[in-house]
């Protein structure tokens, strides 16, 4: 291009309308359109398993027929309610703000499949009895939303654009 032509470029009402945002939006292609349903399955199971672990402990408690001998076990289920809440908290922020979302969803994923294990080997081998059908879909719901998360962070490309949204 000659230097008369780049000072008489003419740009075209659409053109205009796009760098002005006011254009149509349309949705940008390679967008996986299961991240807001996996993020809606995920926030249903969390406020499911959160209200559980942080404001009836006892009841889960007598759900896990656990044995006289563990003790009083609603600390417990509280704290791990509340480390819950503040893993789901940093993943809705990395999320939402872009901030470091690929790894920080695959650290989240890979502990919360640690912290299902870690209640395998310290909650639910001292079980007695018949396994409650509550808790074979709480631990149903868990591996559900281990799988979401990880899902989430293996396909961390095909998020939805900036500005994210908590739903989006």
């Amino acid at each position: 291009m000659s230097d008369n032509e780049k000072i008489h470029s003419v740009v075209t009402p659409e053109e205009v309308a796009m760098l002005n945002g006011t254009g149509k939006k349309e949705r940008p292609t390679g967008v996986d359109p299961g991240f807001r349903y996996r993020h809606m399955a995920m926030v249903f199971i969390l406020l499911i398993i959160l209200a559980r672990l942080l404001f009836f402990p006892d009841l889960l408690r007598f759900d896990l027929h656990l044995p006289e001998c563990m003790g009083d076990m609603s600390s417990y289920f509280q704290l791990r309610g509340a480390f819950s809440l503040a893993l789901t908290v940093i993943y809705y922020f990395s999320y939402v703000k872009d901030w470091h979302y690929p790894r920080v969803a695959m650290i989240i994923s890979s502990l919360s499949f640690a912290g299902i294990v870690s209640d395998f080997f310290n909650i639910f081998r001292f079980i007695q009895g018949a396994l409650p059908a509550v808790v074979i879909l709480l631990v149903l719901a868990r591996f559900v939303l281990i799988y979401c998360l990880f899902l989430n962070s293996v396909r961390d490309n095909r998020a939805p654009p900036m500005p994210r949204h908590f739903f989006s």
